[in-house]
């Protein structure tokens, strides 16, 4: 009987044979793929540690999300890797390698998202902590006084951080002589600088229903839409509600820090774009919008239609005028005088907040152009370039006994040829009718409760009622210093007088 076949001492599973004569020197090769996902795997953490290290050297963030496109490689050649190695029956080795690469990639990769998560989250809390500290300074701004150190406070807050450090923010409120000229100085010095934007600021729609109702005035911040890091800044842009017993009003709020040294200066930027979405009013809401408001504008619109009828009559004649004049309505043409006349005749000009007159030379050139020169005295919504204001956003003041609006004009004086250059003016109404105040009183005293919708309720007051009419319209007077307002230049900080 033939012995049995004896067992071979190495392993017989085929492989490529090597020239040695030693059959137990056989060897299978290392797949590339194997190779190639510890090389990538291997990449990503030398990049990683190397970004991160200079990173923490210069105290900025390491926002370098391309990175992730390292360890998605990765992970897919070492999955293809392990596929090969498994079915090529002994023929090709490298598991260990593909398994180093493999983890090297999925721990790298969840290291730096954890990293970038914690990062995008303090980056949001302080967003948010920096957006909530700006809107409590608000809290005591008041829009119709140019010259309040709160203003300027809250103000300084909104300029570039590059802008800043120019400016000393303690200079705008601490007075440190008997008659506070300094402080006085310090804010006329930052009128001059930013006029366009501090009145930009002053009425912009926050600011107003900030200054409209106090601590009824409620901010919501809804999250952090977006944000980048880019040259030593961040730009991000949060997303919040502003709740007012008119309604809920969503916003899109970009914020802007300078990164140094590991500490982030922040900027809220307001612009004319914050509101993110239609609002959703109160029946409260629909009245001031919709009835006040609109209202308010009718009323202005009817003063300036008869100053341009006594300025025609003034530089033209009245048997001239009773002709017809191009630009006027018919009936105006032919010498029906609309409402107000009595207060176009001879406005009073006061200098903002009611108190003093603007000096004797600009209250003389106003009372020339408001007399001479027609068309002249607009309602508008731009003054120029850059200059955005929303005219649906007067500022408005209710309380039992009047109802009081302030109704932005502009006016460009005579002799002023730069482009953009004006004027900016107020008109000051009140309205004492007890119907109208009562209507307000019962809507704002359900405001709180009241649902707040997108669409004007049924039962609403705007679907019955007309609008205020002008005899229950009281025109007060004009406010402003009369002072010439330059639009923005183009390169560095705004210039140009101070305004209104």
């Amino acid at each position: 009987m033939a012995d049995p076949t004896p067992t071979p001492s190495f392993d017989t599973a085929p492989r490529l044979q090597s020239t040695a004569a030693d059959p137990t020197t056989a060897y299978a090769p290392i797949a590339w793929s194997a190779v190639a996902a510890l090389g990538i795997g291997g990449l990503f953490v030398f990049i990683l540690l190397l970004l991160g290290y200079t990173s923490f050297q210069k105290k900025e963030p390491l926002d370098a999300s391309w990175l992730f496109v390292l360890p998605v490689i990765g992970i897919a050649v070492a999955f293809v890797a392990r596929r090969q190695i498994a079915s090529s029956e002994g023929t090709r080795i490298g598991t260990q390698y593909a398994n180093a690469g493999w983890w090297l990639c999925v721990v790298g990769g969840l290291v730096y998202a954890a990293y970038l998560g914690t990062l995008e989250y303090t980056i949001r809390a302080d967003a948010a902590a920096q957006f909530r500290s700006w809107t409590d300074e608000l809290t005591g701004v008041d829009p119709d006084a140019p010259d309040q150190p709160a203003l300027f406070t809250a103000f300084y807050r909104t300029l570039p951080p590059q802008e800043r450090s120019v400016f000393n923010p303690d200079s705008y409120t601490a007075d440190k002589d008997a008659d506070g000229s300094r402080g006085r100085a310090a804010r006329a010095d930052m009128r001059t600088r930013y006029a366009p934007d501090l009145l930009q600021f002053r009425e912009h729609p926050i600011v107003l229903q900030m200054a409209r109702y106090g601590a009824d005035c409620r901010f919501d911040v809804d999250g952090l839409k977006e944000w980048k890091y880019q040259g030593g800044r961040i730009e991000a842009t949060l997303a919040a509600t502003m709740t007012t017993p008119e309604g809920d009003f969503p916003l899109v709020v970009p914020m802007a820090a300078l990164v140094e040294k590991g500490t982030r200066d922040w900027r809220v930027k307001l612009v004319a774009g914050n509101a993110a979405a239609a609002p959703r009013l109160t029946p409260y809401g629909f009245l001031v919008v919709g009835w006040v408001t609109g209202s308010a504008r009718l009323a202005v619109e009817q003063m300036l239609t008869a100053q341009q009828v006594a300025a025609y009559r003034t530089v033209i004649g009245t048997n001239e005028f009773a002709g017809g004049v191009g630009g006027l309505p018919a009936v105006i043409a032919a010498g029906s005088v609309p409402p107000y006349a009595e207060f176009v005749a001879r406005p009073p000009v006061t200098l903002p907040g009611g108190v003093g007159e603007p000096p004797d030379a600009r209250l003389r050139d106003f009372r020339t152009a408001w007399e001479s020169k027609p068309n002249r005295f607009r309602l508008t919504d731009i003054l120029g370039e850059g200059l955005a204001e929303n005219p649906s956003t007067p500022v408005i003041e209710v309380s039992a006994d009047r109802l009081l609006v302030k109704m932005s004009l502009q006016y460009k004086p005579l002799g002023i040829e730069t482009p953009g250059a004006g004027v900016r003016m107020k008109l000051v109404m009140e309205c004492t009718d007890p119907a109208v105040l009562g209507e307000l009183a019962a809507a704002r005293a359900t405001a709180a409760t009241d649902a707040r919708t997108s669409e004007v309720p049924k039962d609403s007051p705007l679907q019955s009622k007309g609008p205020i009419q002008p005899g229950q319209w009281k025109l007060l007077r004009l406010e402003s210093d009369l002072q010439v307002l330059l639009p923005p230049q183009s390169a560095g900080p705004p210039g140009g007088p101070p305004g209104m």
